[in-house]
Parts: C-alpha cells; sequence; structure tokens
C-alpha cells in the first residue's frame, strides 16, 4: 500500500531529480525521490560492487539495447 506525501524541494535538488528521469535512469521524481530515501535510510543493506570489466560488459549491453541491436537467446548457455 502506497501512502501519498507532498514534499518541497530546492529547485536544484528537483531539476536533479527531473534530470534523473530525462537521463532514463528512473520513471519518475518520486522513484528518485523513494531511492535516495533508501538508501540514505537502509544504510546497512550490503552492496555489490562490480568489476571494472563487468562494468564495460553491462555498459555495452545497455547501448545494444538502446540501439536495438538484441539477440534472442534460447538457454543460458547462451549468455557467454
Amino acid at each position: 500500500m502506497n501512502y501519498t506525501i507532498n514534499i518541497s524541494l530546492p529547485k536544484t535538488l528537483a531539476q536533479l531529480a527531473k534530470d534523473q528521469v530525462k537521463a532514463g535512469n528512473f520513471t519518475s521524481v518520486s522513484e528518485v525521490v523513494r531511492t535516495a530515501l533508501r538508501d540514505f535510510l537502509v544504510a546497512d543493506v550490503p552492496t555489490f560492487k562490480m568489476s571494472k570489466q563487468m562494468e564495460q560488459k553491462v555498459d555495452q549491453a545497455l547501448e545494444e539495447y538502446k540501439s536495438g541491436k538484441l539477440k534472442p537467446i534460447h538457454s543460458l548457455s547462451e549468455l557467454e
């Protein structure tokens, strides 16, 4: 169940949140705020740090996705 609240943000923070949505990192300003609150309030949640090699693979996959270069797979063994 969601609970709706209204908050006021300084213009700079509001614009930064809108920029994140515009960049495609979030679907809404609400999602930006929820993520920021979650990160701030739940600081003891373990995080996963990808290797540089894995970050590059993820970046490449994202670019291929955005450009429409999708390759269907039929099994998990095809991922490598």
